[in-house]
């Protein structure tokens, strides 16, 4: 019995040490792959952060990227680990609070965790976010692992935030600006865009800006279609960028779309509407009535104006 009760002992021992020491690096390498995807574009999770119901408070998300690198990296370095195992638990636990909420009550199924790069189910968000708490609780009560103060290693982990801030100041002044200053446009005449001379001052369009070699274009170009066929607007009008040109021979080849595209200048578009693609407007008498963009583009039965 006592054998038993020993190598019973050994076995929990041994599985605890595993857990110990793969745990700190299974969530470290989860957290680190969310920050580097977001970090990329943290326009986009600006726009996901007011979808999910947090307001101006949205403004202050990009600062989220670096932190899950940073915390990410120290898990996995193994640098004061049960702390921050904690605080990884905690950040957790709150954001699961916000996305519940958001996905029950505003109907927001995809966290948007990995950016566009992969977009996850509800019920994989809360699976993955119970692993990672559940993690972070057994590391901080449990474990003995909790590594040594290296100079090395705290150096990596700075350097690499503060290239991962860089990165964010710089996705942030490519997107969010022009995001920011697209969705102000709403209720302006076409004046005081970039979308003058093209004849929409009188009647009603709708004007779809978009790029021929972007996935998320392409998946929105048949509510377009149909947008166009229903008849609802006096015409259905796409933009691209002269830069597109080439790749615009491939797009209607394949998507063969039943609307007139034009193209303007790359900066006319840049400069107002962003590189973020695609995105919808719909005008009425020259004023810009609604704006959508990406992944709120309506089909035809949901459109007013």
């Amino acid at each position: 019995m006592k054998k038993e009760r020993l190598g019973s002992e050994v076995t929990t021992k041994m599985i605890k040490q595993n857990l110990s020491r793969l745990l700190p690096i299974a969530l470290g390498t989860i957290f680190l792959l969310s920050g580097l995807a977001k970090v990329l574009d943290s326009g986009e999770l600006i726009i996901r952060s007011f979808n999910l119901g947090l307001g101006e408070i949205s403004l202050l998300s990009p600062l989220l990227p670096p932190l899950e690198i940073i915390l990410g990296l120290c898990l996995i370095l193994n640098i004061y680990t049960k702390r921050i195992a904690l605080v990884v638990s905690v950040f957790t636990f709150l954001f699961t609070i916000v996305f519940g909420y958001a996905y029950f009550f505003r109907g927001v199924e995809d966290c948007g965790c990995f950016g566009d790069w992969f977009n996850m189910s509800p019920a994989f968000t809360f699976i993955r976010n119970i692993f990672i708490i559940g993690g972070g609780v057994f590391i901080w009560m449990k474990s003995d692992y909790n590594g040594a103060y290296k100079v090395w290693k705290v150096a990596f982990v700075l350097i690499s935030g503060a290239f991962s801030f860089a990165m964010t100041g710089f996705t942030v002044d490519n997107s969010l600006t022009t995001t920011i200053n697209f969705r102000t446009l709403k209720g302006k005449n076409i004046s005081e865009t970039n979308l003058e001379g093209l004849g929409l001052e009188k009647g009603e369009y709708a004007v779809f800006l978009f790029s021929p070699s972007c996935s998320h274009c392409w998946n929105s170009t048949e509510n377009i279609k149909q947008i166009k066929a229903s008849g609802l607007f006096d015409d259905v009008i796409g933009l691209v960028a002269v830069s597109q040109s080439k790749a615009l021979d491939n797009y209607k080849k394949v998507m063969k779309p039943n609307f007139e595209i034009k193209a303007l200048e790359t900066k006319k578009i840049d400069r107002i509407f962003g590189m973020r693609m695609p995105k919808l407007l719909l005008l009425k008498n020259g004023i810009i009535k609604h704006i959508y963009e990406k992944d709120d583009i309506p089909c035809y039965q949901l459109i007013h104006i």
